[in-house]
């Protein structure tokens, strides 16, 4: 299932999120991905720290994506798999795009 299935799936269950045009899923009104507060889920942390720590989150919209997260798991799951998938191939094609492994040594011989 390819991420946009997914994240059509997601968009079903009318959840607090939008979908921007560049692809990112942001959480009610704010600039905040849904990957974050779903990763805050999962390493535990309450509604009201994942506030705390981003304040421009609304309390509601994070209580509505813990409850459905807690109803479809199996889903943002794979929503989560598949965006760290996505992520890591587009590091991948930068970093072999613009390779790093000598680049103290470049800039060294540019200085002198």
């Amino acid at each position: 299932m390819t991420i946009q299935q997914l994240l059509e799936q997601i968009a079903a269950l009318s959840l607090p999120v939008r979908i921007e045009s560049n692809g990112a899923v942001r959480v009610g009104d704010s600039r905040v991905t849904l990957e974050i507060v779903l990763e805050a889920f999962l390493q535990g942390e309450t509604p009201e720290q994942v506030v705390q720590s981003y304040p421009t989150l609304n309390l509601a919209d994070v209580c509505c994506l813990y409850a459905h997260y807690s109803v479809n798991r199996q889903l943002f799951e794979k929503y989560l798999e598949a965006s760290r998938q996505q992520s890591e191939s587009v590091r991948e094609m930068i970093e072999s795009a613009y390779p790093t492994e000598d680049l103290r040594e470049r800039i060294k011989q540019k200085r002198a």
